[in-house]
């Protein structure tokens, strides 16, 4: 019997701006909101409303509520993570299992010189040249084995070549996702 404003921890204007809509024009939206439990605690929810209108009968609502606490929890570790390995001397990476580049501290933009939005989304190869990613072979070794250490020459922003060892880790996805690969790289005396 209480409306569904009431249950919203954050009933400003957008969420009502969102029940207008769906009186007027709209047929559904979708929005993150916060919503309050019985016992006070606030929570983010992803929450979608559609609006059905049968022939001859009353409008009526359907909602569906996706509890983010989780979601958004885990984004918060990510960030406090990141943040700590951000002050790592070494040249932190995390690639996805197929090369991509997932995360770059800053001591890989010290080491490479390459600014992490540089970064993002490209190879070792594409970034620093073909003598800086793995072969096949050591990306089957690293899957087998799932540590890998080697030395390889890696191609600096500025052109400079540097020698690097890459110790690499593969950390499975307890969600069943492919893995990813941490990569700590370290420039060695040449």
């Amino acid at each position: 019997g209480r409306s569904t404003l009431d249950l919203l921890a954050d009933r400003g204007e957008s969420a009502v701006d969102d029940v207008s809509g769906l009186c007027g024009n709209w047929r559904h939206y979708t929005a993150e909101r916060r919503f309050i439990r019985k016992n006070g605690e606030i929570w983010p929810a992803r929450v979608t409303v559609s609006i059905i209108r049968p022939p001859g009968s009353e409008m009526f609502m359907v909602s569906m509520v996706e509890d983010l606490s989780k979601q958004k929890a885990d984004e918060r570790r990510m960030r406090q993570m990141g943040q700590m390995l951000d002050h790592a001397s070494d040249a932190i990476i995390i690639h996805d299992d197929g090369r991509r580049i997932r995360f770059w501290n800053e001591g890989a933009q010290r080491l490479f010189g390459w600014r992490r939005e540089q970064a993002l989304g490209r190879t070792f190869a594409e970034l620093m040249g073909q003598q800086s990613a793995l072969s096949e072979q050591e990306m089957g070794m690293l899957h087998e084995r799932g540590q890998l250490a080697v030395n390889v020459s890696c191609r600096t922003q500025d052109g400079r070549m540097l020698q690097v060892e890459r110790r690499l880790t593969v950390v499975d996805d307890e969600e069943g996702k492919p893995p990813s690969v941490l990569s700590v790289n370290r420039e060695i005396a040449g």
